[in-house]
């Protein structure tokens, strides 16, 4: 018997200059209760881009999701102003990369009019690669080649094969080539 895991989803993640300066600080980023439908979706291992709003309007990173949790300690400058926690439903993600300086930065491609409302946009696969092509040269990196290679080896782990499931430990074997 094989279970197969949905493909990997990859979002762009929306927040202010304020919010942004203390989730690469934290490595986290925070969904409040209006939104923890939001958050819901997102998964583990699932990668995310960085978007600036005030005063840049543009990408400044790339990470992949490392752990989903609640919690209320305050950390965002709203938070620590209402005394209360806003932004509980929490997402710890692993940078990829981070562009210190926010005017480097790029625009979304503009092939998409963009509705950016929102405290996280899904996007298609290819649009993320279209992202990190524009990262590589914009900012003289090469991380395409890195991204590629995991997200080739994490699809290749999402089959289990379950065998003797009569017997008293449940035994799998990993269904993969690399």
């Amino acid at each position: 018997m094989f279970i197969k895991t949905p493909e990997k989803r990859y979002y762009i993640l929306i927040g202010d200059e304020e919010n942004w300066k203390t989730a690469i600080q934290e490595n986290m980023w925070g969904f409040s209760d209006k939104t923890k439908g939001l958050w819901n979706t997102i998964q583990i291992g699932e990668y995310i881009v960085f978007y600036v709003t005030q005063p840049f309007s543009k990408i400044i990173g790339l990470g992949v999701v490392t752990r989903k949790f609640i919690d209320e300690k305050l950390l965002w400058k709203d938070e620590l102003n209402f005394n209360r926690s806003l932004w509980k439903y929490r997402l710890e993600f692993k940078p990829i990369i981070i562009q210190n300086n926010w005017e480097k930065g790029f625009k979304l491609p503009s092939r998409k009019k963009w509705f950016l409302q929102s405290t996280r946009i899904i996007i298609e696969k290819e649009m993320f690669f279209e992202i990190i092509e524009v990262a590589d040269k914009q900012w003289k990196t090469k991380i395409r080649d890195k991204i590629k290679k995991l997200i080739y080896v994490n699809s290749n782990l999402l089959s289990i094969n379950f065998t003797n499931l009569s017997s008293k430990f449940y035994q799998f074997n990993m269904s993969h080539s690399l």
